[in-house]
């Protein structure tokens, strides 16, 4: 598991892109032990399995502040994946969405590499 603040890829904005972001793409790329990449930054909740281009999966759980579409991730690993499951502020309370689960395909990303 990787954690860090900015996400890899571009931002909407180019202002907002992560200095050497290519470079850390290249290590999540090159390094198939990273299989889940989690980050915030954008405030948006994203749950994205991009293992097939040799990627780790990446998650961005949002934000628990935002007015209207507070979200954050629990997320529950084991040998073969991760279950993710979003909670959303909704009438009041937080709300867990379906269960998500993603397994680890270290395989398809070795073979990339």
């Amino acid at each position: 598991v990787m954690l860090n603040h900015y996400p890899f890829f571009d931002h909407d904005d180019p202002t907002r892109s992560l200095t050497r972001g290519d470079a850390l793409m290249a290590r999540l790329r090159d390094d198939p032990r990273i299989c889940l990449y989690l980050h915030g930054h954008t405030h948006r909740h994203i749950i994205a399995d991009v293992q097939p281009s040799g990627l780790p999966i990446v998650l961005d759980s949002g934000s628990v502040a935002h007015q209207g579409r507070a979200s954050w991730h629990l997320i529950d690993l084991d040998e073969t994946g991760c279950l993710v499951t979003a909670y959303r502020w909704q009438e009041e309370r937080w709300q867990a969405t379906e269960p998500r689960r993603l397994l680890w395909n270290r395989k398809e990303r070795t073979r990339l590499v």
